[in-house]
């Protein structure tokens, strides 16, 4: 099934890996191809794909394949590890196989056989009160759009009932969500959806967060593992809401941040800055009235994760 899927998609693909593509990645495919010959963007990704799962070679191209979530075109994926490596196939390719490592001894393939409750081993009431994530619609280029309250994040009361590897465990549990939300969306439309927006929503944030050493931690190891293992997933981040000394964390933050991430990292204080910003993006009819739309308000829990919004 997935095969078949993955050559529908190859038309599609391209389309959006020519939209989602930074810059530089463009001369850096031409680069690493070392070509002169007046190839197309395409035909360098084209080569570049070849080589990438030449240089895998079949048992590897098959595990990476065997973890794609159904919907998931392998080409997609590889790409994604592509631009990650800024076209370098060796690279990529040794990315990929830590991955593949990775998610073994992490077993992400059973993860969504849980809730996330289960998954963070706190009741999922506690779970919302403190850390509150939720998958709210889909953008004007058909990507999910994830929001999730900070500002509203209790570190310490949920570590009264857990610790901070079931809440990175919960982490990339969330990642495999949205993973999942854009598949279904690719198998959907038929074209490549691979990437997703995050609205950090930081009223309410607690400065002392700055001074907290689990807070730190458990940013990095997030930091971490979405770069890692999770390349090019990012479309955006808007951070709203944002008191001034949360630049002062992201600065801390930032140092385990690759350019190309940061680049993508909006940070707006006031209503009136970030509405326009929203807007610009995400349909008003999508949005909850607190964010500056006229969609029915977000549920008060969040029993089955980011699936579980009035907003979808």
């Amino acid at each position: 099934m997935r095969k078949t899927w993955t050559e529908s998609l190859r038309i599609g693909l391209w389309d959006s890996a020519d939209k989602a593509r930074d810059p530089d990645d463009v001369k850096d495919a031409h680069n690493k191809a070392s070509r002169d010959d007046g190839s197309s963007d395409q035909q360098v990704i084209s080569s570049a794909l070849y080589d990438l799962q030449a240089e895998l070679g079949p048992a590897d191209c098959g595990m990476v394949e065997a973890n794609l979530v159904e919907g998931e075109a392998l080409e997609s994926c590889l790409l994604r590890f592509l631009r990650a490596r800024g076209f370098d196939i060796r690279k990529a390719a040794t990315m990929l196989r830590n991955d593949i490592a990775w998610r073994r001894e992490f077993g992400t393939s059973s993860l969504l056989t849980q809730t996330r409750g289960e998954v963070a081993g706190v009741h999922e009431d506690i779970l919302w009160q403190n850390l509150p994530v939720w998958h709210q619609c889909f953008d004007k280029e058909d990507r999910p759009v994830i929001f999730k309250h900070y500002g509203k994040t209790n570190l310490d009361a949920l570590l009264e009932h857990t610790t901070l590897e079931k809440l990175h465990r919960l982490h990339v549990y969330e990642n495999e969500e949205t993973v999942a939300l854009c598949a279904e969306q690719s198998r959907r439309l038929g074209r490549d959806v691979s990437q997703a927006v995050f609205i950090i929503d930081a009223a309410g944030w607690n400065p002392k967060a700055l001074r907290s050493t689990a807070a730190v931690k458990y940013a990095k190891q997030m930091a971490c593992v979405d770069q890692d293992h999770y390349p090019e997933r990012l479309a955006r981040v808007v951070i709203i809401n944002a008191p001034y000394v949360l630049s002062l964390f992201w600065k801390l933050l930032s140092v385990v941040v690759d350019a190309k991430t940061q680049r993508k990292v909006q940070i707006l204080v006031d209503r009136q800055e970030w509405i326009p910003v929203l807007h610009s993006f995400i349909d008003p009819a999508q949005l909850p009235e607190d964010y500056g739309g006229t969609a029915s308000p977000r549920l008060s829990d969040n029993s089955t994760g980011l699936s579980k919004s009035e907003g979808n």
